[in-house]
């Protein structure tokens, strides 16, 4: 199979699928962020316009060395030419000739040449698929794969992503973190990963602040780094450094750059898309109405006898009930001392917490659900 749906329960919301936009702001750096969807785009595209495809014999390909004037390492094949591989690439093609990568980087570009030329060698007949951009200065491979991947090209991606936030008129957007300076969108030379939200609500508990918002992330890696996958879901928060909080209703379509690779991208994840676009979320409404009718106990210890069976201490719940009161202007049901927990989380200093605060408080609403 080259393609997965994942269906998550709200209360077993994987970490990593609740931070997951969140890490990417914390580990890319400055370059690889962008500030408009317009620019983001012109950068896929303007790589996929220069890229070139090349499926070889690798018995036709060899390791060179002395391309331009560092004498940096090359790949050499019949079409494409002299190719310096990016570190990706290199891993990717020392792999597929049976050579240790990492130790081939620590060794000078002569005896490296040799060994990946042996590895050519003793591997005999077989077929390879090169991916590179042809560049002012010079073609730059940036994958080395098996003839049967499929590759499913970043800028097709961000196309996809695009046309649901032209045809909403303004209603998805991709957020802007703290200082507004760069979005939740980011590109590498080996993936891309792009974060939109709606600017209203789909789902509406019957007050003002009882709003849930609509969300989905979408990565993939054009050169074999990941497999695609589109994340949607339903949140109440998105912070300025892109933790999420209240993730509910979360759904994942994975697709893997098999043969197939591509036709699955048009025929489900584009769909599926477009679907969750214009959907509805009844569900969740009734679960919110359910949760704003349960009363909370009137004796403060029995309200923690209450929160003690979803592992709430005392005083995350009387800071909860705080938040509540605060945030709410009350803390009279189990709605009120939900949002109070995760308006408390917002306040704690480190990511981790935060999600397991947040995690407990999903974990909460099991009284309704």
């Amino acid at each position: 199979m080259s393609a997965s749906i994942i269906t998550y329960a709200d209360r077993n919301i994987p970490t990593d699928v609740q931070t997951a936009v969140y890490r990417q702001w914390a580990s890319r750096p400055a370059d690889q962020r962008f500030a408009e969807l317009d620019l983001f785009q012109a950068s896929v595209d303007a790589r996929r316009r220069a890229s070139v495809v090349e499926d070889v014999d690798v018995r036709t390909v060899r390791a060179s060395v002395g391309l331009g004037a560092d004498n940096a390492l090359a790949v050499v094949s019949p079409a494409l030419g002299s190719m310096v591989p990016t570190h990706w690439a290199f891993g990717q093609f020392a792999s597929l000739v049976g050579a240790p990568a990492a130790y081939l980087r620590k060794l000078p570009a002569p005896l490296a040449v040799q060994c990946l030329n042996h590895g050519i060698e003793v591997r005999g007949a077989d077929g390879m698929k090169l991916y590179a951009i042809d560049q002012d200065a010079g073609c730059e491979l940036r994958a080395t794969t098996s003839q049967t991947y499929g590759r499913i090209f970043d800028a097709d991606v961000v196309q996809a992503c695009r046309s649901i936030v032209d045809a909403s008129d303004g209603t998805w957007f991709s957020p802007w973190a703290w200082g507004k300076q760069h979005r939740a969108l980011f590109a590498s030379d080996r993936d891309i990963f792009c974060f939109f939200i709606d600017g209203g609500s789909i789902v509406d508990g019957g007050g003002e602040r009882d709003q849930m918002h609509r969300g989905w992330f979408v990565k993939n890696s054009e050169v074999g780094a990941a497999t695609f996958e589109l994340t949607t879901f339903l949140f109440r928060v998105c912070c300025g450094n892109f933790n999420i909080f209240d993730m509910q209703d979360a759904k994942s379509l994975r697709i893997r750059h098999t043969s197939g690779g591509p036709e699955r991208f048009v025929s489900e994840a584009i769909p599926q898309l477009q679907a969750y676009a214009q959907g509805v979320a009844g569900p969740v409404e009734l679960t919110i109405r359910a949760a704003k009718a349960y009363a909370l106990p009137a004796k403060e210890e029995d309200l923690y006898t209450l929160t003690a069976k979803f592992s709430f201490t005392q005083a995350e719940t009387r800071r909860a009930k705080q938040q509540a009161e605060i945030e709410e202007g009350r803390c009279e049901s189990l709605w009120d001392l939900h949002n109070g927990f995760t308006a408390y989380a917002r306040m704690l200093a480190y990511a981790d917490a935060q999600v397991d605060l947040v995690e407990r408080a999903g974990k909460f609403m099991r009284l309704v659900s």
